[in-house]
């Protein structure tokens, strides 16, 4: 998946098991703070709705933590319980 500031911000939260964790680093419960639009807004407006601190710094760890996580299921590598593709 290519993360963007044009992605849902639901897509963002379901592309990796730590991007749940990334956003919180960067300053916002997501599925508090973007209740009941987090499947209709963008990453982009969910920057300033939601108050996200340094978006591109987290498009870049939510697309690294997302690659990771393909990776290793493509390779086989174990994805602990609640992880990966549902």
């Amino acid at each position: 998946m290519r993360i963007t500031r044009e992605t849902l911000v639901q897509d963002a939260l379901h592309s990796s098991a730590r991007a749940p964790h990334l956003f919180r680093e960067h300053g916002v419960d997501v599925v508090e703070a973007c209740r009941g639009t987090a499947d209709m807004i963008t990453l982009a407006l969910a920057e300033e709705w939601c108050h996200i601190r340094d978006l591109d710094e987290l498009i870049d760890k939510l697309q690294a933590a997302s690659d990771a996580e393909t990776a290793a299921v493509g390779a086989g590598g174990a994805v602990g319980p609640g992880e990966g593709a549902s």
